[in-house]
Parts: C-alpha cells; structure tokens; sequence
C-alpha cells in the first residue's frame, strides 16, 4: 500500500502530460495540419523524457526520505527505498503512456490500444508478476520487476505501432451525431 501511494504520485502527472498531449496534437488535427502535429507529439514526448529524467533523479537520491515519509518502520523504509529505485526505470514510460493512450483517440486508432490495454497489459502482468514473484521467489520485488518490464514493453509496442504503422489522418465529425446530441 505505501509503495501504491507512492507511484501515484507519477500517475497523475501522467495523466496530465496525456491530456495536454491529447489536447495540443488534437488541435493540429483539426487544422489538418497532420506533419506538424506528429512532429510536435515527438516534441511532447521529449520534454517527458526531459521531466522524467528530473524525476529519476530525485527518486535516487532522495529514495530513503520519501519511503520514510509513509511509514517508520525500518523493514519497510528499507524495501520501499529499493523499490523506488528500482521503479526509476520505469518513470519515462509510466509518464508516457498515458500520451500514447490518447494519441491514438486522436488518430482514430483506439481499437489497438484498448487490445493492448485491456487484454495484453493484465494478461502478461498477470503472467509475468506469477512469474517472477512465485516462481522465482522475489516477493514484492518480483510484482515491482514484472510491472516494470511490462509496462515497458506496452509502452514500446504502442509508440512503435503509432509512428511506424500508424496513418495520422483528420478524424471527421459525424455531424449527424452531433447534431441530435444538441437537439
């Protein structure tokens, strides 16, 4: 629960990064402006990769303190302290992901990221966290490992298939829809 509490923390910067995300490329979008927005959502990612870095770094150095700030129990101080420095490598995609998410409701594309989302992303994690908790006996740090390296590898595929498979286009409105919504 401590360590939850913890990378919550990065969640909602997460989610604010993929709204601004969303919000600026969305726009170019909608002035057709299809280069200039995929070349600014490499800009956005960039300056994530920027923060991210910001981010690890504090976790390194600061590991000790910030796990002292949820609990005072020593065992515990320790094992968190490790598992936010372990977390570190995951910070870049933790922040990331969300921007991907919602690039690809920009592009038209959510039928990818909800398979990759809501079917791949459980299922390995479930796959994997047995794996390397039970399986290989890492406890906690097992779960923290198979998060991690799963939330890499989604992260990966799905920046992957957006630049390289992907077609950026204008989404039209349906303004049929909109209009019976509005009257």
């Amino acid at each position: 629960v401590t360590y939850i509490n913890y990378t919550g923390i990065t969640y909602f910067i997460s989610v604010g990064f993929g709204t601004t995300t969303r919000n600026l490329v969305g726009k170019r979008i909608g002035e057709h402006k299809i280069d200039e927005a995929k070349r600014e959502s490499l800009i956005y990612f960039r300056i994530i990769a920027f923060f991210s870095l910001f981010v690890i770094a504090l976790q390194l150095i600061y590991a000790e303190g910030i796990a002292r700030i949820f609990t005072s129990k020593e065992v515990i101080v320790h094992s968190l302290k490790d598992n936010i420095k372990l977390y570190s490598l995951s910070v870049f995609f933790m922040l990331a992901t969300p921007s991907l998410n919602t690039l690809y409701r920009v592009v038209g594309k959510e039928t990818f990221m909800f398979w990759m989302n809501v079917v791949f992303y459980p299922v390995c994690i479930g796959i994997v966290n047995f794996i390397t908790c039970f399986a290989l006996g890492l406890g906690v740090y097992g779960i923290n490992i198979g998060y991690i390296g799963v939330k890499i590898i989604v992260s990966i595929i799905l920046a992957y298939n957006l630049y390289a498979n992907t077609q950026w286009k204008f989404a039209e409105f349906d303004h049929d829809a909109v209009y019976s919504v509005q009257h």
